[in-house]
């Protein structure tokens, strides 16, 4: 039906090298060639075969141009198509990483918020895999660090307020050890870990008179030590100019059990020495008795005039009760003053030193020189002691008449 419009011949080449396929068939042949319609002429693949059953021969044209027209088209559908499938595989892997990574990037700021101080935040678990796992761990990871700074904070406040006590304390003591010919004075004072109250004082009442004190205050810490700083100004400006251990113990109680709370008090041993007569005026609130060795016999003597120690009652009872001894004192006789810490202190098994210990003590090295004896006393009760802790504040105050 072209045969009046196609220019070139419809024949396929000559040439076998011409003929570009002879198809699936051995009845078809293709071969390039020109063709034309209308206008110029085109390139064009030529098909060519014979009708079975029909005495005719069947041609189809294709044009070179549309045919890579097409070819062009096809590929940028294909180009297409292959990049909207990339661009869906990015898309899935943005996703399927955000996933992922979200959950973790939430954690991390949780983190950074929580490495910045604020222990009150908490991350919130996203999930029940192994990040919300995480989350979780990191939530109680930051409780335990909260617990663990309160704590820390509480430790720091109770060392601190242990520090300060025990510089009021210090500050409490005398800074130095009276000098007087006739007499070799020695003190001391070990605290223990928990700083209590203990306290004892070198007090001159007047020319010839020297006022020995040893203290406790009730509990621990810095109440005990600013109790007894209130207890020390009271006994040091009642004290002066009072011959009367009684008297000077019934003023004191007084004045601070205005200023103390219920169920606090101090145990006091005041001795008031007669320098020249060699004559103590003793008076107790509460206290341990004092131990006064006496080199005539080698034996042991005990003074507790006794009354209810200081803070207990504001006047009426501990004044009928509080009374006062007068004892003599002879060449080489031995004064001891202690606190509680010294016959109760403990080992291992909760044995207490107790009150024969320290007699027979004293009695065994009431010759040696007080600072000698004080130190051999300290030996003693850290060999009682072993490897127990310390529970409470030791103080002995002793002199030796010479």
């Amino acid at each position: 039906m072209y045969n009046a419009q196609i220019e070139g011949s419809l024949n396929p080449p000559r040439s076998p090298s011409q003929i570009l396929s002879s198809g699936r068939y051995d009845d078809v042949v293709v071969w390039k060639g020109d063709y034309s319609r209308v206008g110029p002429k085109k390139r064009a693949l030529f098909f060519k075969t014979d009708l079975k059953d029909h005495p005719a021969t069947a041609y189809l044209i294709l044009s070179t141009e549309e045919v890579e027209q097409e070819v062009r088209g096809l590929m940028v559908s294909v180009a297409m198509f292959g990049l909207l499938f990339v661009a869906a595989g990015i898309a899935l892997s943005v996703w399927l990483a955000g996933l992922i990574t979200n959950p973790i990037n939430i954690l991390v700021r949780d983190m950074d918020i929580v490495s910045r101080g604020d222990l009150n935040h908490e991350a919130r678990p996203h999930s029940s895999d192994e990040i919300g796992l995480l989350a979780t761990a990191f939530n109680r990871m930051t409780r335990n660090l909260k617990e663990a700074q309160e704590r820390q904070r509480e430790a720091d406040r109770i060392n601190s307020e242990l520090n300060m006590a025990k510089e009021i304390a210090a500050s409490l003591l005398p800074t130095k050890i009276p000098s007087m010919p006739g007499y070799d004075i020695f003190a001391t004072y070990v605290s223990a870990k928990e700083v209590g109250g203990d306290y004892y004082d070198f007090i001159p009442v007047d020319r010839t008179h020297l006022a020995f004190v040893a203290a406790d205050a009730s509990g621990k810490g810095i109440g005990a030590a600013l109790i007894m700083a209130n207890a020390r100004a009271a006994l040091r400006m009642l004290c002066v100019g009072n011959l009367s251990a009684a008297d000077v113990l019934s003023k004191t109680n007084a004045v601070v059990t205005r200023d103390i709370k219920r169920g606090t008090f101090i145990t006091v041993f005041y001795a008031l020495l007669d320098v020249p007569n060699r004559e103590l005026t003793v008076s107790s609130a509460g206290h341990d008795p004092m131990i006064v060795y006496r080199a005539a016999t080698g034996r042991c003597e005990s003074y507790n005039p006794n009354c209810v120690a200081i803070g207990f009652d504001p006047g009426p009872i501990f004044d009928r009760n509080v009374k006062e001894e007068k004892v003599k004192l002879y060449k080489g006789d031995r004064v001891v003053l202690y606190t509680d810490g010294v016959v109760e202190c403990m080992n291992e098994n909760n044995e207490q030193w107790g009150f024969e210990n320290l007699n027979a003590f004293v009695r065994e090295h009431a010759n040696m020189k007080s600072r000698d004896f004080v130190r051999a006393l300290e030996r003693a009760l850290a060999g009682h002691q072993g490897s127990a802790e310390q529970h409470d504040d030791i103080t002995i105050v002793t002199f030796r008449v010479e």
